[in-house]
This record gives C-alpha cells, sequence and structure tokens, in this order.
C-alpha cells in the first residue's frame, strides 16, 4: 500500500489560484513528491501602450511537502511557444479591427476587452464571426 497522501483537488485548486493559476488537470504524486499540473494562467501582452492579459495554458511541474503544500514549480519550457501564439493573437485581432474596448467600439470585434477581479485588462471572446 503506498504511504502517498493523495490530493485534495479543492486544495490544490486554491494553492494554485494564489500563484495565478487556475488548475485544469494534475497527474498523481509521485514517490518523489513531484506532480505535473495543467493549468490556464494569465500572460500578460503589450497593446498600444497597454498591459492586456490572455488566458495561454501551461504545464508545471511541481513539488509538494508531505502535506500537499507546493513548495515549488517550474514551467514546462513548451509555456514559452503558447506566449509567442498569445502575442501573435493578440496582434492579430488588433490588425484585423477584431478586439473592442481598447479605442472605438467595433461592431466587427469578434474579442473584448474586461476587467477581471483583480483590475487586470483581459481579452475575451464576445462572438464567433
Amino acid at each position: 500500500m503506498s504511504s502517498l497522501k493523495s490530493i485534495d483537488e479543492e486544495e490544490l485548486r486554491k494553492q494554485l489560484a494564489q500563484l495565478n493559476f487556475e488548475l485544469i488537470s494534475h497527474s498523481p504524486i509521485d514517490a518523489n513528491r513531484h506532480m505535473r499540473v495543467q493549468v490556464k494562467k494569465l500572460q500578460g501582452v503589450s497593446v498600444k501602450h497597454n498591459l492586456l492579459y490572455v488566458p495561454i495554458m501551461a504545464v508545471l511541474s511541481v513539488v509538494l511537502d508531505k502535506n500537499n503544500t507546493i513548495q515549488g514549480f517550474e514551467e514546462d519550457p513548451s509555456v514559452k511557444n503558447n506566449i509567442a501564439d498569445a502575442e501573435r493573437f493578440v496582434k492579430t485581432l488588433v490588425d484585423n479591427k477584431k478586439l473592442q474596448g481598447l479605442t472605438d467600439s467595433n461592431d466587427e470585434a469578434t474579442h473584448q476587452v474586461e476587467l477581471n477581479e483583480k483590475g487586470q485588462q483581459v481579452i475575451k471572446r464576445k462572438r464567433f464571426f
């Protein structure tokens, strides 16, 4: 029988939220108290002298203590590709006038800028095409 304490998913969700991550999924805890966690995080992108945030996916390698408290984490290097994709995505929205909320109102916009509970300007989908 394994002596590993299973993780309380709600507790993990709370700990990750304090680190500005939203839990998507996680692996079991291994014998070294490590686990892989897939999260969503807000990536800052500079647009016309504004810092806007775009949700991107990331994979973390998390280290837990014996009480399943996060002691540290590393982002998978592949997150750099997701950051570059987010920057291109925002540039495309701006270039094609599909982002509402930075300047004039736009009936063609598919995305808009909204403030989240932390006061960050987050890009959200408004509608399709």
